[in-house]
């Protein structure tokens, strides 16, 4: 599967585009990510492949005729009043390209959805529904959940009076068939390292 065409125009557009250097963003964070797809080969028998936030920007650049470098995979934290957003965006500027995972409802009174803190107010542990709204070889577009995640965020403030923010989520969604290659099954742990860029 490949990027939309709209996605692989958008990602080539921007990451092509002047860019001026940005601080440090409070809601961007960079990610490590490391999971397994299982799908079935051709014997019916099932076939585990990696996936890692590597190979997850290489098919993007691929996808979209750019270099690997001028694409990141950034945690986005607060991205819409949906929740928070794994996505890709320019290496430089860190402007939005695409959005490949929505963590979204972990805490929404109106569903009926709520998330838990410790006492000091400085864990949160939610249970987000995980949106995947893109054709690529690891998404399939969806207007429904297609996973969940168990998501930890922490905020912890240093002598300095300094917050520093950490999220780490163990996920698992599924990307539907298309054309030859059926569906498969995904599951991957993640978390923040750094501030972007």
């Amino acid at each position: 599967m490949k990027l939309t065409r709209f996605t692989a125009a958008a990602i080539a557009l921007l990451a092509a585009c002047e860019s001026h250097a940005l601080a440090q963003s409070p809601f961007l964070y960079h990610i490590t990510l490391q999971g397994t797809y299982y799908q079935t080969n051709s014997s019916g028998n099932f076939v585990a492949t990696p996936i890692t936030d590597k190979i997850l920007v290489q098919k993007a650049a691929q996808a979209g005729g750019v270099s690997p470098s001028s694409i990141a995979l950034v945690y986005h934290l607060q991205s819409s009043g949906l929740g928070d957003t794994i996505d890709f965006v320019n290496a430089t500027n860190g402007s939005t390209l695409a959005n490949v995972f929505g963590l979204y409802f972990g805490d929404d009174p109106t569903l009926g959805r709520s998330a838990t803190t410790n006492a000091t107010h400085t864990e949160i542990r939610r249970l987000d529904y995980v949106y995947t709204q893109q054709n690529t070889a690891f998404t399939s577009f969806n207007t429904h959940s297609m996973g969940s995640a168990f998501t930890v965020k922490r905020f912890l403030t240093d002598t300095n009076g300094t917050t520093h923010t950490t999220v780490e989520a163990q996920m698992s969604w599924i990307v539907n068939p298309s054309g030859t290659n059926g569906t498969k099954l995904c599951t991957a742990s993640f978390n923040t390292t750094t501030p972007f860029p």
